[in-house]
């Protein structure tokens, strides 16, 4: 039988410590990169902003942003913006974009965060929204206060 001394403790103590670190990191990290996905479609004139939280469905991101634009050359501006963003900013790195000029719905996947661009149509009609029924919902509003979905 193998008895564990003080030292080994304060190692899984600290070992602890770093994980409870880098999750608190990784939150603060999210949540920037989630005020600037925000700020650059509201810059942009993007309406219908919707914060989906998918944490505690362990998916493929942390958080969906839905929001809506009146035009292709609105999408485009949006997409080029975030283009540039990534590379000037290590934080909003982008893993892919899905964009056509003329679709309805249009995507920048950040990772943890995916943003879908749609105009009014395609959003009614693919209702993402409603896929996510049990998810929690923030609304953003047009000057950029957030409120809760109310339940």
């Amino acid at each position: 039988m193998k008895v564990r001394s003080g030292r080994s403790n304060k190692k899984l103590s600290r070992a602890q410590e770093d994980i409870q670190q880098q999750i608190k990191d990784k939150k603060i990290k999210i949540s920037q990169k989630l005020k600037r996905i925000i700020d650059t479609v509201l810059d942009k004139k993007c309406e219908n902003i919707v914060v989906i939280d998918l944490r505690k469905f362990n998916h493929i991101a942390d958080f969906f942003v839905i929001c809506e634009s009146g035009s292709s050359t609105q999408t485009e501006a949006v997409v080029y913006e975030f283009k540039k963003l990534s590379k000037s900013l290590k934080s909003m790195n982008i893993r892919n974009i899905e964009f056509r000029a003329n679709a309805g719905w249009n995507v920048v996947d950040f990772g943890d965060i995916i943003l879908h661009i749609f105009d009014r149509e395609s959003r009614r009609f693919y209702d993402l929204e409603g896929l996510w029924i049990d998810a929690k919902k923030f609304y953003v509003e047009p000057d950029g206060s957030i409120r809760l979905q109310e339940v």
